[in-house]
């Protein structure tokens, strides 16, 4: 595309240096962790990819807290 005088406008109203975060999972949702079969709670994003879940521990009967990268997740049926 050509940057035409008449072209700035659209240029300035996109900002093409800001990278948004892909939000995949909102807080709340559940998802199925890839690598071990668990389903856990998504809690909250940390950081661009990375993402704090919780899950209940069978063996011990506790509620654990992790944190996961986004890509390890996937949607739960």
């Amino acid at each position: 595309m050509k940057i035409l005088p008449g072209n700035t406008s659209m240029l300035s109203e996109c900002n093409l240096n800001q990278v948004d975060m892909r939000r995949i999972f909102k807080k709340g949702d559940r998802a199925r962790s890839l690598v071990d079969g668990k389903i856990v709670e998504v809690l909250k994003y940390l950081k661009k990819n990375l993402v704090e879940v919780r899950w209940f521990d069978l063996s011990s009967k506790e509620v654990r807290t992790e944190t996961m990268k986004e890509d390890n997740l996937s949607k739960a049926a």
